[in-house]
Parts: structure tokens; C-alpha cells; sequence
């Protein structure tokens, strides 16, 4: 795919290609953090506002781990201080994975697992802690334990760099140097990876442990009155649901190829989130499908006007100085608007659809049609007997 480029489509002087390639990206890692963040929220009841951490971890023992491994399997480097060195590595490796799509799959599902083991990992270690404590201080417990780790990746440099940062191997570099093929198989990557965790996330919520879920979520004195094992049931699901977490990280990190600390903030991995989960409809896996399809591209619109934008001042009024009319500027730089506009759409929801786009419906854990033979109505059981 050397000589292939991917067509430039301009519509009012924007690349519609690359602009849904750009939203086919941001909505598959985020489509995966919600999906998790519904997991424990919408149907589990556990308040995570501490995504960051999982999502950081994931992505920063990822690309150390298998940047490293990978120099040591090819023999690049040897002997030189890696931290140091890594963008010089790392370009060698690159260069290797360019030419050998085996080693580049390979390196791209290594850095998949590891990022979900250390997820699932710390989801483990937060569970000690975490699962005996009520809602309020569970959540706060969870925020503190991700800007803690936020702040060790600035401090230790060993593990990305610190404020210097730390190239990552690119996985997607057999794609060929064509212009955009490379994000185009980093989008359908990242496709997939999310397609098998939302067919998962439904098959959770159609099995009796979603009933489960549910009723932990609704009510955990009677969860516990017949027998169920509420702290056990909410580890379990914080491990799994950060194991995704770690996995969206790693593939963020892959697709940027580099990983630094500034990229792990709250904003980004615990807020837009939960703005996503209350847009779709907590405890409805299509809902957040669908909530971060509408996010993702509003988000990427916005991106776009600011592009055209630019540094213009915007007039939004008139300024009287001393008799003189002049034109009076926008005072708000065009810049931080995506601030802005999440507010603003987390307040609208709030205030007129709390439920969201999608509100949690009664989910089958069996076909209509096996459900109506039960019943009598006729299906593929027939009528009960008499």
C-alpha cells in the first residue's frame, strides 16, 4: 500500500474523509471508556469518577512495556539507555514494523493485553479499598486515586518519561506511507476492538448476571437478603470494566504514537465519559453507543470551526466609549469552546432528557419468540400442557 493514498473529498473546504476517519477514532476509544463506565455506573451502580486512572495506566504500562520488549527482541539499542533514547529506538522499531505486518499485529495485541491486565490490575487493588464504602466516598476515593496517579506520571521518569514524554512503537505502520492509509487501519483496529466489547456488554446485560447487576444497582440490602455476594459482585465488575479501560489507553497511545502526561486529564478520561453516559442513557449499551457517536461528532465539528475560525474575534455586541460605537469582541478564546459546549450539553440533558437520548429499557434475556412459547401465546415451545 506504499503507492495508495486515500482520496481527498473537499465539501466547504473541509476533507470529509479525513474528518470521519478522525470521528471514527475518537468514537471508538471513547465508545470503549463508556461502555465500561456503563458497566459500573449505569448497571452496577458504582460511581467511577476516577476513569483516569485506569485509562492512564493502560496506556502508560502498554507502550513502556512493549516499546521496550520490542527493542529487546530486535536488538535495537542494546546497551543505550532506552528512556533517553527512545525516539531514536523507537523510529528503528518502526522502521521494522513498517516492513513486517507479523510483527506489527503481534506488538499491537501484546500492548491490547498488557494494557488490559494492568487495567484490571488496578481495578483489583482499587476493589480493596473502594467496594465497602457508600456511593458518595466511593467516587471521591476513586477521583483522588486517579489525580494521585496523574501526578506520578509527571514525578517518575522511568515510566513514560515524565514531563518529557516517551515515543511509542507504531503498530499501524505497515499500512504503507500513503497519505491517511495509516489512520484508516488504526480506525478499523480500533473498530473491531470495540465491536467485540459492545457484543460482550450486551451479552452482560441479556444474561442473569445482568438482572444481577440490576438489582445490586437498585436495591443492595434485598441483593444481599437473598444471598448475593454485593462485594464480590461489584470487584468483579470494577476489574472487567477497567480492563477495558486499560485496553481504550493503549490503543489512544498507539494511535498517537508517543505517550507524555499531559495527555491524561480529568476532562478528557473522567468527565467526557460521564457526559456521554447521561447523553446516550446510563444502563443501556445502545444508548451509549449512540451517545458517543453524537458526542464524537459535535466534538469533531467543533474542531473543524475552530480551523476556520482561527484567531478572528468574534463581534457579539456593540460598546458605547464616550459617544463612539464600536464593535464589541467575544471575550472568550475560540480555543477552550469544547469547555463550554460540554457544560452546556450536560446541563441541557440534565434539565429536559435526564434519562438521555435512549432511556434503559427492560432488557430480554431471551427471545420474544421462546418468550411467548412459555407463555402460551404461541413461539417455538408451543403452549404449556395442560
Amino acid at each position: 500500500m506504499a503507492g495508495f493514498d486515500v482520496p481527498v473529498v473537499p465539501v466547504f473546504g473541509v476533507d470529509i474523509v479525513s474528518f470521519f476517519v478522525g470521528l471514527g477514532v475518537f468514537f471508538a476509544v471513547y465508545l470503549l471508556i463508556t461502555l465500561s463506565l456503563n458497566l459500573e455506573a449505569g448497571y452496577t451502580g458504582i460511581p467511577n469518577f476516577g476513569k483516569l486512572l485506569f485509562v492512564a495506566a493502560g496506556a502508560s504500562f502498554a507502550t513502556s512495556v512493549s516499546g521496550r520488549l520490542a527493542a529487546y527482541i530486535l536488538h535495537i539499542g542494546v546497551g543505550s539507555d532506552y528512556l533517553i533514547n527512545s525516539i531514536r529506538i523507537v523510529g528503528q522499531v518502526d522502521n521494522v514494523l513498517a516492513a513486517n505486518p507479523a510483527y506489527s499485529i503481534g506488538l499491537f495485541l501484546l500492548s491490547l493485553l498488557i494494557g488490559g491486565l494492568v487495567g484490571a490490575l488496578f481495578g483489583y487493588i482499587s476493589s480493596y479499598p473502594a467496594l465497602r464504602l457508600r456511593e458518595d466516598y466511593l467516587g471521591m476515593l476513586l477521583l483522588a486515586s486517579a489525580q494521585f496517579f496523574a501526578i506520578f506520571l509527571a514525578a517518575y521518569d522511568p515510566l513514560i518519561g515524565a514531563t518529557a514524554g516517551m515515543g511509542s512503537p507504531d503498530p499501524y505502520r505497515w499500512a504503507g506511507t500513503g497519505r491517511g492509509v495509516r489512520d484508516v487501519l488504526a480506525l478499523a483496529m480500533m473498530l473491531i476492538v470495540a465491536g467485540g466489547v459492545y457484543v460482550y456488554s450486551e451479552r452482560v446485560a441479556r444474561s442473569p448476571l445482568g438482572r444481577t447487576l440490576r438489582a445490586v444497582r437498585d436495591n443492595e440490602i434485598a441483593s444481599g437478603a437473598v444471598g448475593k455476594d454485593i462485594v464480590a459482585i461489584r470487584k468483579k465488575v470494577l476489574v472487567i470494566a477497567s480492563a477495558i479501560a486499560g485496553m481504550s489507553g493503549a490503543l489512544w497511545a498507539m494511535y498517537l504514537g508517543a505517550n507524555i502526561f499531559s495527555v491524561w486529564t480529568r476532562f478528557d478520561w473522567t468527565l467526557i465519559p460521564w457526559v456521554i453516559l447521561i447523553l446516550g442513557g446510563a444502563g443501556n449499551n445502545l444508548g451509549t453507543l449512540v451517545g458517543s457517536f453524537v458526542f464524537a461528532f459535535v466534538i469533531r465539528l467543533i474542531g473543524q470551526v475552530k480551523l476556520v475560525i482561527g484567531d478572528l474575534s468574534l463581534p457579539v455586541g456593540f460598546v458605547n466609549n464616550s459617544g463612539v460605537y464600536g464593535l464589541q469582541y467575544m471575550p472568550v478564546d475560540i480555543n477552550r469552546i469544547e469547555f463550554l459546549v460540554v457544560g452546556a450539553v450536560l446541563i441541557m440533558i440534565l434539565m429536559w432528557r435526564p434519562d438521555g437520548i435512549l432511556p434503559e429499557k427492560s432488557t430480554f434475556t431471551m427471545s420474544k419468540r421462546k418468550l411467548k412459547g412459555l407463555l402460551g401465546l404461541g413461539g417455538e415451545d408451543g403452549p404449556p400442557p395442560a
